[in-house]
């Protein structure tokens, strides 16, 4: 089972705070599709021992185990916030620090800009989901960007995920760019239809230098988008040492949830 890797976060004072389900949290959060230096004027800046990875930073928020963002084009494209919560937990056991799932919609909600809409929410038992879109995080993450990341879906579309442990509280949100390749607007349940453009090999075959550690399956921590990896064997490995799709960090790496990482991903 996945462990949370992440360092606890101290203290940080940022003004403005306000009380949600009675716990503070932070007041006019950046969105997503916001710059970086919208959320590091509001977050602080990215502390170096959360921030393993090219293009994700990890900000040091209180009442948060993690807060990651990650950035393409200096634009955030994923947030994914980590409870309170014992950091020798694996997400699926109960802590009293996690969210209801109420408290986690409110947060994710926060994190997008105000004209968004959203469709029914999705259960897939682990964890519950709705597809949302905007039309300000559409002009700001456009349809190159989406296809350069092999992101599914439609400019604006972004999902919410909302990780559940036994007690059906949430240890973890995410909320990234895009939506899941089985996803059918206006169902109540995912199929296995794609409503959504299928990512071309060409897309998502440029990976950074950071690929050649992830090969060998080493814990780096952050989830990872598919232009990290050259071949498909390569980011399989990486998903399933790191928990597959019971790990919020790297469940996105697999679309359409049958197990297989980054299937468009050439085989070598």
């Amino acid at each position: 089972m996945f462990r949370k890797s992440f360092v606890r976060p101290a203290a940080l004072a940022i003004a403005g705070a306000l009380m949600i389900a009675g716990l503070p949290a932070l007041a006019a959060t950046p969105t997503i599709g916001s710059t970086q230096s919208s959320f590091d004027s509001t977050l602080g800046a990215p502390d170096p021992d959360l921030s393993n990875l090219p293009d994700v930073a990890g900000y040091d928020v209180p009442y948060y185990g993690g807060y990651n963002v990650y950035y393409y084009n200096g634009k955030a494209v994923e947030v994914t916030l980590i409870s309170d919560r014992d950091p020798e937990l694996t997400l699926t056991e109960s802590d009293p620090k996690d969210w209801a799932v109420s408290t986690a919609e409110s947060k994710a909600k926060a994190l997008m800009p105000s004209d968004v809409t959203c469709g029914t929410k999705q259960n897939a038992g682990d964890r519950i989901y709705k597809v949302c879109n905007s039309k300000t995080l559409a002009k700001a993450v456009p349809q190159s960007a989406m296809d350069a990341l092999g992101i599914y879906g439609n400019p604006g579309d972004m999902t919410a995920s909302f990780y559940l442990n036994y007690s059906d509280k949430v240890p973890a949100i995410d909320v990234i760019i895009g939506s899941p390749a089985d996803y059918v607007p206006g169902s109540t349940t995912s199929t296995s239809s794609s409503a959504a453009k299928t990512p071309t090999p060409k897309a998502t075959a440029k990976a950074s230098s950071s690929s050649s550690s992830s090969s060998s399956g080493s814990k780096l921590g952050n989830r990872l988008s598919c232009r990290y990896f050259t071949t498909q064997p390569e980011a399989q490995a990486y998903f399933d040492y790191n928990g597959g799709n019971s790990n919020p960090m790297v469940s996105m790496l697999d679309g359409d949830k049958d197990g297989l990482a980054c299937e468009y991903l050439p085989a070598q």
